[in-house]
């Protein structure tokens, strides 16, 4: 199969392309065989002719895959192709950061093939401000030449006012915590180094079953006795724990 692949490459680079699906068919032996054939699909998020690449993602998705007789012989297909120009090295023969089995598409790719596709996931923002409901789970997609993780989420709108700093790990469901001498407590008092953010919202879905509905929350940077930063809110019920910065 790496002769294949090597030729495969080959006749990309010399169109100009790269492949962003191809499709191996394994064909069993006449004697032994269930069915005619076995189709492996490999689907990358950004155009490659990188060898290296290919030959990484199938051999994971080959370590998982049951093949129900042996094999006579095996053909290699692409099946979408779009233009992808050269890659240019640096002075000394290195490849530049990004490029090749080292990206961030690979790194999708690798995920995707071991945990599956369903369970890798991007984030895009959401115009909402309630915390629970501002991202959604996207399929994350590359375009050509992007290589930061920062090309996985949707940009926000900042037409309005920037809000407060965001912690990335919000808790499914926010904590409530005790309050002693009016101040909130978590593995001890709780210094509060930031707000209040008032975040006042979401009147219209207050009837739907199972919408967050209406919050009134005023929110806080704090920091904990074990220096761990924060996000907390204080609302009619009380104070909660919200999320947690890394």
């Amino acid at each position: 199969m790496a002769g294949g692949i090597a030729s495969l490459c080959g006749w990309l680079a010399a169109r100009a392309e790269g492949v962003s699906e191809c499709r191996f068919e394994f064909a069993h032996e006449r004697a032994t065989r269930q069915r005619s054939s076995t189709v492996l699909s490999l689907a990358f998020s950004t155009a490659t002719r990188d060898c290296e690449r290919i030959v990484r993602l199938l051999m994971e998705r080959l370590q998982r895959l049951e093949l129900p007789a042996a094999v006579e012989s095996v053909s290699l297909r692409a099946e979408a192709m779009e233009a992808l120009a050269g890659r240019t090295n640096s002075l000394f023969g290195l490849r530049s950061e990004g490029a090749g089995g080292d990206s961030l598409g690979a790194l999708v790719e690798h995920l995707q093939a071991r945990l599956g596709h369903g369970r890798v996931h991007a984030l895009a923002a959401v115009a909402e401000h309630r915390p629970e409901n501002a991202s959604r789970r996207v399929k994350p997609v590359l375009l050509a030449g992007e290589r930061t993780a920062a090309k996985l989420f949707a940009a926000p709108d900042l037409s309005e006012k920037t809000p407060g700093p965001r912690p990335l790990w919000l808790l499914a469901s926010p904590l409530a915590l005790r309050e002693m001498a009016g101040r909130p407590q978590c593995g001890g008092a709780l210094r509060l180094l930031a707000g209040p953010e008032r975040i006042e919202s979401g009147w219209w879905d207050a009837a739907e079953p199972d919408a967050l509905g209406d919050v009134r929350r005023d929110y806080f940077v704090a920091i904990s006795m074990r220096n761990e930063w924060l996000w907390i809110f204080r609302s009619r019920a009380g104070w909660f724990l919200h999320g947690v910065f890394a």
